[in-house]
Parts: structure tokens; C-alpha cells; sequence
């Protein structure tokens, strides 16, 4: 390397022009102090590479580490092929990301980035990507998804806030602002609305009776009954509280988020996570991490998978911001998920509604058009751009089901656009690995 080369002036991952360029003699990139922290590092051997500012560039020093040196740069040039999709437009098919995170990728990033979770907790600061400390992995499953029989269907509503699916084969969809609950069933290529209702419904969940549970505004949950007309008051009341999002998991456990009354934001008083038993018993409240640091700011959807673990989506402001908190059975912390160091540099992380699989979560984005798909651990295993893979602009709520993944549509601001509903099937591709 000669010694008279001129630094870059921007940075390579986030292509920004910063006051200050480092520089890295091994790899041969110029790159910004955010991204030399939160990027860079990951690069396998980057702890012994040699970073300098721009002006001490004229003193060289070798990598004492050929064989990481390579490596590292292999990493960066695999990145570099897709940078464009990957980090600028986020064009990534599921194929490209399965390539990308080989067995050795996927262990190596894992281990740099295992015990981000509990120090990051310590100093109350929020990482891009948290993994959990406790969590030492030598097999994992990584499962992708393969999407098919897409179809589609227009609603009459602007926005598809929430939908689910109910066991007469009818789904419920709805607009909060608006104040609508449809009961709508596919008929041919469309959609016959059953029954509207004029409620402001935050969140819909499915009792096991066949029940629909409401979210609104007040403090206990309303309920219509299966094969009913009426909106009722259920046991569920969480006083004084309101709620922000319902779901009743498989093991028949209510799970609602609540706040305390007043405005979303700025965030006041108390906001939570209260279970209960089917019968509306009070089983345990969660509101701190094991350090006391406060969870959640504005829970708006809540998951779980067949081993009882919950996947609570908090937003954190106004700017619709968000991560995904994962909680154990009994409400301890797993791990946090809030985007990823890749694919979130330009564009935060702004997740609108998730759905759980047996081993998987999958969280959509409406402003980016994406679906990322996590595993229970709350690491990344594929990433989707609905748009371009699968024709789907801005999925806005989710539901899943033992083979379905049904995607409700917002529109672009200043659009007299319908929402969509898109019904399709999901197949489970797993690939094992041992680390």
C-alpha cells in the first residue's frame, strides 16, 4: 500500500461525508466513527486491524494476523457486491441472505455480538441488534421461508390496521382512526362484508371459544361472541389502566399491553405488559428488565409461539420507531431486537405488526416495504423486500397461520388507494447448522 494514497472522503458503508474519516490499513475502506463501531467490528479479525484517523495515514502499519486479514476482507468484499441492494436499497431476496449467512458468517457474528444485550442494559442504552449473554448455541435452525399462491383482494378501507382469522373461516380486519371493525369472507375473488361495527379497536385477538377480544378505549376488553351481533363487556379489565394490544396465547394465556391514561406521547406514568389466566385472573405484570430499566414505552402488538415464549413490539415515539422485546414464559427478558446493524443504517427501524411461527417471528415495515424474519433468539435469518419479491407496497398487519401468512397494505400518503389483504401460503425450508 503506498504510503502518498489520499483517504476517501466519505465513508463506505454509510457513503456519508463525516468530520472525521477513519481509516483501516487491512481492510482498505474509509468509513465514519458510527460505522467503525457498529459495523466494522463485525468483521471477522477486526479486533486486531489497524484504524487510523485520516491524518495519521502516512504512518503504515501490516495486519499481524495475514490469515483473519483475509478474511475480513473476503467478508467486505461479499458485501460490496450487494452493497447497493443491501445497504442503500435493501433489495435483498431470501436466497441472497441465505447465501450470505453461511455457518461461519452466522457463528462468527453471533460471537461478537453475544453480550451486547446485558452491557448495553447496564449503561441503559439501546443497541441495534441484542443478544442474549446465557445463550451459548453449538446446533441451531435456521428456518427460511418460501412464499406461493399469492393472492389478492381489494377492501374498502384506506388502512389495514389489524386482521386475523377466525375458526368459521372468516377474517376480522380493521381501521382504529376511522372507528370500523369488519367481519368480511372470501368469496370468489372477493370480499363479502359480513358485519361493520363502529368501534375504535386498537388490537383483535381470538379467544379459544371462537370469541373476538377487543383492544379499545376503555379499561376492560370488549368482546363480540362467536356467531353474535353485539359488543359486550368481557372479564378482562385491567383498571386504571387502558389497553394498547391483545393477544391470547396457545397455552390460553390473555396477554394485554396497558398505559396509563393520558396520550401515547410523550411517554407517561406506567406502561406494561399484564397476563392473565383464561378465566381474567391476574397471573404477573411485566414493566422492568432484571436491572429495573423500563421495557416498554408503547406496546402496540403482542405474540407468542408454542413454547410460551411472548414477543411484545414496543414503540418508542411518535416517529412510529420500535423494537421487538422477547420475554420467556415467566416474563424474563431473552433477548431485544430493534432492526438490524445492516439493513436499518439508512432507514430506522419502524415495525407496524409481527406474527409468530413455531420457531420464528416475522415483523413487518410499511415505510420500506420488508419483512424481517427472526428466530426465537431475536437473530435475523432472512430478510424480504415485499415490493420487489413479492409485489406487496407497505404491509402494515400480519397474521399468521399453520401454513398462511396473511399481509393487510396502508398506501402512500396523499393516496385514494384500498388497502390490500394478501393470502398466501408459507413453506418452512430448515437448514441445521452446528457452530
Amino acid at each position: 500500500m503506498s504510503s502518498t494514497r489520499k483517504a476517501s472522503t466519505s465513508c463506505f458503508f454509510c457513503e456519508k461525508i463525516p468530520k472525521t474519516i477513519f481509516k483501516c490499513f487491512n481492510c482498505d475502506l474509509s468509513m465514519c466513527r458510527e460505522c467503525k463501531t457498529t459495523i466494522h467490528v463485525k468483521i471477522r479479525g477486526s479486533e486486531i486491524h489497524t484504524i487510523r484517523k485520516t491524518k495519521e495515514f502516512m504512518s503504515e502499519k501490516k495486519c499481524e494476523d495475514t490469515e483473519r486479514s483475509q478474511s475480513g476482507i473476503v467478508w467486505l468484499l461479499q458485501l460490496l457486491c450487494c452493497r447497493q441492494d443491501l445497504v442503500r436499497n435493501a433489495h435483498f431476496s431470501a436466497e441472497l441472505l441465505f447465501e450470505f449467512n453461511n455457518v461461519e458468517k452466522v457463528s462468527r457474528l453471533e460471537e461478537d455480538q453475544r453480550g451486547v444485550y446485558s452491557s448495553q442494559h447496564k449503561s441503559k442504552q439501546s443497541d441495534s441488534m441484542l443478544y442474549n449473554t446465557n445463550c451459548q448455541i453449538k446446533e441451531t435452525e435456521t428456518v427460511e421461508f418460501q412464499f406461493d399462491s399469492l393472492k389478492r383482494y381489494t377492501t374498502d378501507l384506506p388502512v389495514i390496521n389489524r386482521l386475523i382469522s377466525s375458526s368459521d373461516n372468516t377474517l376480522w380486519i380493521t381501521r382504529a382512526t376511522l372507528n370500523i371493525l369488519q367481519k368480511i369472507k372470501i368469496e370468489g375473488d372477493y370480499l363479502n362484508i359480513i358485519s361493520t361495527f363502529n368501534i375504535k379497536a386498537f388490537d383483535i385477538a381470538s379467544a379459544p371459544n371462537g370469541d373476538l377480544l377487543i383492544a379499545s378505549d376503555k379499561s376492560y376488553i370488549k368482546l363480540i361472541q362467536s356467531n353474535q351481533h353485539n359488543i359486550e363487556v368481557s372479564r378482562y379489565d385491567i383498571s386504571p389502566f387502558l389497553p394498547t394490544a391483545i393477544h391470547v396465547s396457545r397455552h390460553e394465556k390473555i396477554m394485554i399491553g396497558a398505559m396509563s391514561t393520558g396520550p401515547a406521547f410523550p411517554s407517561t406514568g406506567e406502561r406494561k405488559l399484564i397476563v392473565m389466566d383464561i378465566n381474567g385472573v391476574h397471573e404477573y405484570t411485566v414493566q422492568h428488565d432484571e436491572l429495573n430499566t423500563i421495557l416498554f414505552t408503547y406496546p402496540i402488538s403482542i405474540t407468542s409461539n408454542d413454547i410460551g415464549d411472548a414477543f411484545v413490539l414496543n414503540r418508542l415515539n411518535a416517529d412510529c420507531e420500535g423494537r421487538v422485546v422477547i420475554l420467556d414464559k415467566l416474563g424474563t427478558v431473552k433477548n431485544i431486537y430493534s432492526g438490524h446493524p445492516i439493513f436499518n443504517i439508512d432507514q430506522k427501524f419502524k415495525p407496524k405488526e409481527i406474527a409468530a411461527t413455531n420457531d420464528t417471528l416475522i415483523i413487518c415495515e410499511a415505510h420500506n416495504h420488508r419483512l424481517h424474519v427472526i428466530n426465537s433468539s431475536g437473530n435475523l435469518i432472512q430478510y424480504v423486500n415485499t415490493k420487489d419479491i413479492l409485489g406487496i407496497s407497505f404491509p402494515q398487519s400480519l397474521y399468521s397461520t399453520k401454513d398462511q401468512l396473511l399481509i393487510g397494505t396502508s398506501r402512500k400518503k396523499g393516496s385514494t388507494d384500498k388497502s390490500k389483504l394478501y393470502i398466501m401460503k408459507c413453506n418452512q425450508m430448515v437448514q441445521k447448522f452446528t457452530h
